[in-house]
């Protein structure tokens, strides 16, 4: 959060195009650690709660992505990008003040042997929610290994290792597409205006066949010496670099259409989180994962023919619906799938596998599309289908099961050493106060399992 707030602040003072660059940079490093609150708050859960309420999370993503979107429509235009970049950063300073507020999760504190603290945490928690814990209440003693808490496990032990290579591609997929169609968004409408895709003439005309050449050439090369679209990627920065060094402003003409494209393609995320909300807990996280990818590949295809700004807008929408759906789905589901010993690494892990699908989309939207559109297209909607496939032969359903300290082998191994034990891992749910059967206490008075 601190390189979040203090990045996004510097960006909007930057003096020159490298400097923002950097300042970029540090905003990057500091969205990489957003998938921490999902996983942070998926441990305070309960089984049956867990999905809606992850949602409910990610929908003030949604909810801030819109705002932004809305925004720029307005600010760009009258104060101009540095003001947009001060009101996105700003709002950051929330999570630097709120995050000492926060309780440590009961079960890492478990997990690490530290027993008090977490019963602790959680008689603050029941506190919270007017409950008291039981006389009889205690915690099992969970603490890990070395061993069991070694990420190597995950190639040694055949579930996490099919788990880890089958969400490899779904993730660098997931990144590709979803900020490819952010991208796609305000860059399609400019390839069709110069006259690289679909001319004006056309634009009514179903035409599946393809998109026009007409002019190609002589808008190429003007777009070229103008933006330094169709160069090398150095090339390109350079150009961008030393226009915004003579303070030349935006090379690129964006249109108030675009503008409201790209708000009405944001507000897609809104039913992307509400969807899957309620479908994830009926048809489980694999198919919901396998729908949403399979949707945005017609998505995307529709984009091949030429059928007006109005027509492309409702397409960017679906798949903005569809992808960001798949991007809920997947935070929720890789944290739920692997246990607390690996889980806060193997989830780093596989969106640092994202962020290359992310660093690789713009050489696509922003590049390929200028050269060759219908490839462009092609390829994001392959990768989508890819993920698709890789959604339907994952082998474990996560849907209301509970989230464990050690892996299934791990856990076997260590019931056949300490033979007897009372009670099993499991989750508790202070927070929520739900029935607490397991426990012998009345329905809302404490947690619902002992750790």
């Amino acid at each position: 959060s601190s390189f979040l707030l203090v990045s996004g602040l510097l960006s909007a003072v930057a003096p020159d195009y490298w400097t923002l660059v950097a300042c970029r940079f540090g905003v990057g490093l500091g969205v990489g650690t957003v998938p921490l609150a999902t996983m942070f708050y998926s441990e305070f859960l309960p089984s049956k709660r867990r999905g809606q309420e992850l949602s409910m999370l990610n929908l003030l993503w949604a909810a801030g992505v819109v705002i932004l979107a809305v925004s720029a429509m307005f600010v760009i235009p009258a104060l101009g990008w540095r003001t947009l970049l001060l009101m996105a950063a700003a709002p950051a300073i929330v999570p630097v003040c709120a995050v000492w507020f926060l309780p440590e999760s009961p079960m890492f504190l478990v997990a690490e042997g530290r027993d008090d603290q977490a019963l602790e945490v959680i008689q603050r928690i029941a506190k919270t929610n007017g409950v008291e814990l039981s006389p009889g209440y205690r915690l099992r003693k969970e603490k890990l290994s070395c061993e069991e808490k070694n990420i190597t496990q995950i190639f040694t032990d055949p579930d996490m290792t099919y788990a880890v290579v089958t969400l490899f591609p779904m993730w660098v997929a997931l990144g590709f597409c979803y900020f490819g169609i952010v991208l796609l968004t305000t860059e399609v409408p400019q390839a069709t205006l110069r006259g690289l895709r679909c001319t004006a003439a056309q634009g009514s005309i179903l035409s599946l066949a393809g998109w026009t050449t007409f002019n190609k050439e002589a808008s190429l090369l003007s777009i070229q010496q103008r933006t330094g679209v169709g160069l090398s990627f150095l090339q390109r920065a350079f150009v961008l670099g030393n226009a915004f060094n003579a303070k030349k402003g935006c090379p690129f003409d964006l249109r108030p259409w675009d503008y409201f494209v790209s708000a009405v393609s944001a507000l897609g995320e809104l039913p992307g989180v509400i969807v899957p909300m309620f479908l994830m807990d009926v048809i489980g996280r694999r198919l919901c994962l396998a729908t949403s990818f399979f949707v945005y590949v017609p998505s995307v295809l529709l984009l091949l023919g030429c059928f007006g700004d109005t027509a492309e807008m409702a397409f960017f929408l679906v798949a903005r619906i569809s992808i960001f759906a798949a991007f809920q789905v997947m935070y929720i589901y890789t944290t739920e799938l692997f246990p607390t010993a690996v889980r806060a690494r193997v989830l780093g892990m596989l969106v640092a596998v994202s962020r290359v699908g992310c660093m690789l989309t713009p050489f696509a939207a922003q590049l390929l599309l200028y050269h060759n559109a219908r490839l462009t297209f092609v390829i994001y909607a392959s990768l989508a289908f890819i993920a698709c496939i890789c959604a339907l032969v994952l082998r474990t359903e996560t849907m209301g099961k509970q989230m464990v300290s050690r892996s299934p082998s791990q856990a076997s191994l260590k019931s056949q050493q300490s033979e007897g034990s009372e009670v099993a891992d499991g989750e508790y749910d202070a927070a929520r106060g739900d029935s607490a059967a397991a426990s012998g206490v009345q329905s809302g008075a404490m947690p619902s399992r002992r750790l």
